[in-house]
C-alpha cells in the first residue's frame, strides 16, 4: 500500500509542478491575458494544452492517492486531510522545477519555507 501512496504522490507532484512551470513561462503570461485575442491564443497554444493535460493527471492522481490512503487503517477516518497534507510537498517540487526550468532565483526565506513544509509533512504523518 505504501508503494501506491509514494507512486501516486510522485505522479501528482510532478504533473502539478510541470503544469505550473509550463504556464509560468514569461512568454505565456507576459502579455495582457484579458484581451480576447491573447486569451484565445493562450487557449490553443501547445503549452497550455499540455499544462491542462498535466493538471488532469494531477486530479486523477489525487483521487488514486486518496483512495490508497483510505485503505490504511490508521488514516481511514482522515484520508482526504492526510492526502492534502502530504501533497503540500507539491510546493517543494514547484520550487525545484521553477528553479531549473524557469531559472527563478529563490530567496533565503523560500528555502526556509521549503524546509518547514518538509518538516511539517513528516510531523503530521507520524
Amino acid at each position: 500500500m505504501i508503494f501506491k501512496v509514494i507512486f501516486w504522490g510522485l505522479v501528482n507532484c510532478l504533473s502539478t509542478a510541470f503544469s505550473v512551470a509550463i504556464t509560468g513561462k514569461k512568454s505565456i503570461i507576459g502579455g495582457n491575458l484579458l484581451e480576447w485575442k491573447n486569451f484565445i491564443s493562450l487557449l490553443f497554444s501547445w503549452e497550455f494544452i499540455l499544462s491542462m493535460g498535466l493538471a488532469l493527471i494531477a486530479r486523477f492522481s489525487f483521487l488514486f492517492l486518496n483512495s490508497a490512503i483510505l485503505k490504511i487503517p490508521a488514516y481511514e477516518n482522515q484520508a482526504t486531510t492526510i492526502t492534502t497534507y502530504i501533497l503540500s510537498i507539491n510546493y517543494v517540487f514547484i520550487f525545484g522545477i521553477n528553479y531549473y526550468y524557469l531559472n527563478e532565483v529563490p530567496s533565503l526565506n523560500q528555502y526556509v519555507g521549503v524546509g518547514l513544509i518538509i518538516f511539517g509533512i513528516f510531523f503530521i504523518i507520524k
